[in-house]
């Protein structure tokens, strides 16, 4: 719907360019057929939504009631507002439609200046729009394995010299790399390159990893979701922390145990690097509520949750 792609042009405004792929035909059930013309009542009314689109004005006659009713006008100022940023479109290409009851579909590639969008348009029976759908487009390309890594390295090494890139890259088949290289520096004050052994930071994707690591355990019988957090962390120093706040409750975001972002957090920031430092500047801390009682975002849940699981391998309990 609308909404998306309102959340995918935000991207497309700020990076320039997409590099996401989509199976366009797959997505919508189009059939793909170079030959197929669409029909000009209907591409006349794909283009005058566009052309309405991008003065903030798209004629609301033309949408079903349903429609009407989720696209609020705020809803499609704001979509326009993204749109009017592309500009016009510079190409309208027809790829192909799917009777589907009770109307039928038509899918479109728009082409911009910096983007290329796969537009689908549900029509009803009596020639309204009853549903819209936008993502980016980006054609199969068919590479061999040496093709492929050809142009990875090429596309790498162009992006980490103009600045726009810098980091670590695996590419794996079969359990096994095919390609690994580091780009970029990883300090830049000291000019130290980044190595395939340059350790990063990647914030809230340790939450995954967390989650995994302790249902392994819970799998396995060796943790249960509901044990306190105290149970293997018994050094912990708020006690009524320890006994009341369970795994699950860690997992969930449910345990009251807060953020640890703040000024007291960015007082200490440059000395805080190892789970237990965090663990002696935040650990008297009370708890926000009643364990279980409510949804509040916690990143120090799972810093515990971490430390519960590194206590418990430390003691060889796990």
């Amino acid at each position: 719907m609308l909404t998306r792609l309102v959340r995918f042009l935000l991207l497309a405004v700020t990076c320039g360019c997409v590099q996401a792929s989509a199976h366009a035909a797959a997505q919508s059930g189009a059939t793909q057929t170079a030959s197929q013309v669409v029909d000009p009542k209907i591409e006349a009314l794909a283009k005058q939504w566009l052309r309405r689109s991008e003065t903030g004005n798209p004629d609301r006659r033309q949408l079903s009631a349903p429609m009407n009713a989720f696209l609020t006008p705020a809803l499609i100022r704001q979509g326009a507002a993204q749109l009017g940023r592309l500009g016009s479109p510079t190409a309208f290409s027809y790829i192909g439609s799917q009777s589907s009851a009770p109307g039928t579909s038509y899918q479109f590639v728009a082409t911009f200046r910096t983007v290329r969008l796969n537009w689908l348009m549900s029509v009803d029976p009596n020639g309204k729009i009853d549903g819209l759908s936008f993502w980016p487009y980006h054609p199969k390309v068919h590479m061999h394995e040496g093709q492929l890594l050809a142009a990875l390295r090429t596309e790498l090494q162009r992006d980490s010299a103009a600045g726009r890139f810098t980091g670590a890259v695996l590419v794996a088949k079969d359990g096994k790399s095919i390609f690994a290289h580091a780009y970029g520096l990883a300090d830049r004050e000291r000019s130290i390159p980044n190595t395939l052994k340059t350790r990063f930071r990647i914030g809230s994707m340790n939450k995954m990893f967390t989650a995994v690591a302790v249902l392994q355990l819970v799998q396995a019988g060796k943790l249960g979701l509901r044990d306190p957090l105290g149970k293997y962390l018994t050094s912990y120093p708020n006690k009524d922390v320890a006994s009341k706040v369970t795994i699950q409750e860690l997992l969930t975001h449910t345990g009251g145990t807060g953020d640890f972002f703040g000024p007291q957090f960015d007082t200490h920031r440059l000395a805080l690097r190892t789970l237990g430092d965090y663990v002696q500047l935040f650990g008297n801390r009370a708890l926000a509520f009643k364990p279980g009682s409510r949804f509040e975002y916690s990143n120090y849940g799972f810093h515990l949750a971490r430390c519960n699981y590194r206590e418990g391998e430390r003691r060889g309990l796990l």
